[in-house]
C-alpha cells in the first residue's frame, strides 16, 4: 500500500495524485493546458479581462498595450505596399524619360490586402481593427465632387481612394457582424458597437452631404428644364386654343357664304393667320386654308353677281 508523502493519505494502485491534498505521486507531473492567451497584470499577476486598462486588484495602470500580431502585421504590410509606390514613382520617372511606361499596381494591391484580411477572432483584435478601419475611411472622398475636394492629384487617384473606402466600409461591416455573433451578449461588445455606429454614422452623413452637393450642382439645370417645360406647355395650350378658334371661324365663314354675306366671310377668312411660332406645319396649313377659302368666297361672290 502506498501513502502520500505530504499528508499520509492512502493512495490507489494507479493514483498519480493524492485524493486528499492533490500532491503528485512520485514520478507524476500535473500538466496545465491553456486554451487561448491568458492576460495577467504585470504587477500582481491578477488575470485580466479584455479591454481592462487598470488592474482590478492592485490598481496598476496598464500602458503600451499593443495590438495583436495579426493587426500589426496587417498594418505593416499596408506600409510596405505604400512604400513600394514611392519606389515605383522614382523608377517611373527614369523609365518615362526613356519612353517606357508601366502601370502602377499599388492601389490594386492595397485594395486586395484590405479585402483579403482574415477577420480577427479575439475581442482585443476586433477592437484594434475597428479603430484602424474607422480611421482609414476618407469621408472627404465620399463628399468630393472632384479630385481637388478630396486632396487627390487626379480623378484616377480619387477613384482609387473611393475604392479603398468601399473596402474599409465592407470590412467594418464584416468584422462587426462577426463580433455580434461571437460575443454580442458580452458587455465588451458595446465598445465594438460604439465604434461601428460612429463609423457608419460618419459615412451616412458624408453621403447625405454628397447628395446635397449633387443636388445643388444640378439644381440650375433642373430649374431651366422646368421653365422650358412650363413655357412649351403654355405655348401648346395657347396654340391649341387658337386652332379651336380658327376651326370655329371656318364654320362661321361657311354659314356666311350660304347666307350670301360674302364681305363678312372675306373679312373672317383674312384673319386666319397662324403666326404664334409654335409649329411651321400648322402655319403652312392655315396659309393654304386661308387662300383656299378666299378663292372660294370670291368665286361664290362672282356667281351671285
Amino acid at each position: 500500500m502506498a501513502y502520500c508523502e505530504n499528508c499520509g493519505a492512502k493512495l490507489g494502485k494507479n493514483s498519480k495524485f493524492c485524493p486528499e491534498c492533490g500532491t503528485p505521486v512520485a514520478g507524476s507531473k500535473r500538466e496545465v493546458v491553456y486554451q487561448g492567451e491568458l492576460h495577467k497584470c504585470p504587477n500582481c499577476g491578477e488575470p485580466l479581462k479584455a479591454f481592462q486598462s487598470v488592474c482590478p486588484l492592485c490598481g496598476y495602470e496598464l500602458r503600451n498595450v499593443k495590438a495583436s500580431n495579426a493587426v500589426k502585421e496587417f498594418s505593416k504590410k499596408m506600409d510596405e505596399i505604400e512604400a513600394g509606390r514611392k519606389q515605383k514613382s522614382l523608377i517611373g520617372n527614369v523609365t518615362q524619360s526613356l519612353g517606357i511606361t508601366k502601370k502602377d499596381d499599388t492601389d490594386e494591391k492595397l485594395l486586395n490586402h484590405i479585402r483579403n484580411f482574415a477577420v480577427p477572432n479575439t475581442k482585443e483584435d476586433v477592437f484594434e481593427f475597428m479603430i484602424l478601419a474607422s480611421s482609414n475611411i476618407n469621408t472627404s472622398a465620399i463628399e468630393a465632387e472632384n479630385s481637388s475636394d478630396a486632396g487627390a492629384n487626379s480623378e484616377e487617384e480619387l477613384n482609387a481612394i473611393k475604392a479603398r473606402n468601399d473596402a474599409w466600409i465592407a470590412k467594418v461591416e464584416q468584422v462587426y457582424h462577426k463580433a455580434k455573433l461571437s460575443f454580442g451578449s458580452d458587455p465588451d461588445f458595446e465598445k465594438i458597437q460604439a465604434i461601428y455606429e460612429k463609423t457608419t454614422g460618419k459615412v451616412r452623413a458624408a453621403k447625405k452631404t454628397k447628395g446635397r452637393k449633387t443636388l445643388m450642382a444640378i439644381l440650375p439645370a433642373i430649374l431651366i428644364l422646368a421653365l422650358c417645360i412650363s413655357y412649351f406647355a403654355a405655348q401648346s395650350i395657347k396654340h391649341n386654343h387658337k386652332e379651336a378658334q380658327f376651326e370655329q371661324t371656318v364654320q362661321e365663314i361657311q354659314i356666311d357664304v350660304e347666307n350670301g354675306d360674302y364681305d363678312d366671310a372675306l373679312i373672317k377668312a383674312n384673319t386666319l393667320h397662324m403666326d404664334d411660332g409654335y409649329s411651321s406645319e400648322s402655319e403652312e396649313h392655315w396659309d393654304q386654308q386661308r387662300e383656299s377659302l378666299i378663292k372660294m368666297i370670291e368665286e361664290k361672290q362672282k356667281e351671285a353677281e
